[in-house]
């Protein structure tokens, strides 16, 4: 465990990443915890427990034990990405590229924790392009934001889906949540 002014100063440096989001105009956002589990980890340990316990003398709170962001700022980050405008157009290619996903079955079917089994790129056709970022909550649901693109529709989509109905390993809520929203946008664009 890290000493008091070793942790202030460590949950200050976490904080960074809240604060150039902040000062940028995202409102209700904290992203500076890890999200478990994450290999070689099922849960908090050391500074990472030490954090989620923490009162912040700077802001005279204790700061929330988990990330959270509004759909609303999840697309807002999403639609800055696409556009380039996420801190740089290099930078945003390079997040742009994270986030793509094929999702052609060769490349997903019988692999443990896919992207793409329950989640957006499950039903859509071959020919979209998908940049997608996935969240598991365990039993509580499942989160996903995704840019959506062919050569007739563009758009960006984001679920909360925060029930444990999405959480089971056969839900396909989301995927056919997603083939239905790019059914629909195909139909308005022809």
């Amino acid at each position: 465990a890290l000493e008091a002014e070793t942790l202030q100063k460590w949950v200050n440096a976490r904080n960074e990443v809240n604060y150039y989001f902040q000062k940028a105009g995202y409102q209700k956002i904290n992203i500076n915890q890890k999200t478990f589990p994450i290999p070689g980890m099922d849960s908090p340990e050391g500074r990472d427990l030490q954090i989620r316990n923490f009162h912040d003398e700077n802001l005279g709170e204790s700061l929330p034990v988990r990330n959270y962001l509004t759909t609303f700022e999840t697309s807002r980050l999403l639609y800055e990405i696409e556009k380039g405008l996420a801190i740089s157009p290099g930078y945003s290619q390079k997040a742009k590229d994270y986030l793509r996903h094929d999702h052609h079955p060769d490349d997903w079917k019988d692999k443990p924790f896919n992207s793409i089994e329950g989640f957006f790129g499950e039903f859509l056709p071959q020919e979209v392009e998908l940049f997608t970022k996935i969240g598991y909550t365990q039993e509580f649901g499942r989160q996903e934001a995704a840019i959506i693109k062919d050569e007739n529709v563009h758009f960006i989509l984001v679920v909360f889906a925060s029930d444990p109905i999405f959480s089971s390993e056969d839900s396909k809520g989301l995927s056919i949540l997603a083939k239905t929203t790019y059914d629909l946008m195909i139909e308005r664009a022809i």
